[in-house]
């Protein structure tokens, strides 16, 4: 917190922002690059891990770049640090799988308990506060839960 406020007091927010989305995305392509790896059997679950652990981790993210987001994004951008998040994990990974997760999802649904019926609800909740065109372009996956 203290050195996020030192960063902002000193006229250094832009860099600051710049330095940590840049290493959010690389973060993102890492974990993106590594679900082409994942067998298509796990690949449901390994990618309801990923939500789930990018969530929390701007959970944890966000209040330490509070000075930040409130003096630097929402004042000059007009935006907000954690809906900017989630845009990169949108761009960096959802849209980089969705092609190949909505098939297996179906599929996995037509199997009942194949995949534990909360993941499966966990997943669509997760996309539809990323995106909720998601919601609109599955309406049979995303109704059901």
């Amino acid at each position: 917190y203290s050195a996020v406020y030192k960063c902002v007091c000193k006229q250094f927010s832009e860099k600051l922002y710049s330095d940590l989305t840049n290493h959010i995305r690389t973060r993102i392509a890492e974990c993106s690059r590594l679900m082409h790896e994942v067998a298509p059997s796990q690949f449901i679950l390994k990618f309801y891990e990923s939500l789930a652990s990018y969530f929390h981790a701007v959970g944890g993210i966000v209040p330490i770049f509070t000075y930040m987001n409130r003096f630097y994004l929402e004042t000059k951008m007009n935006t907000n640090l954690k809906s900017e998040l989630l845009k990169l994990f949108t761009i960096g990974f959802t849209d980089v799988h969705i092609k190949t997760l909505i098939p297996r999802m179906l599929e996995a649904q037509s199997k009942p308990f194949s995949i534990h019926p909360e993941t499966m609800a966990g997943i669509c909740k997760y996309l539809n506060l990323l995106n909720p065109s998601y919601g609109r372009q599955y309406p049979n996956l995303f109704q059901h839960y």
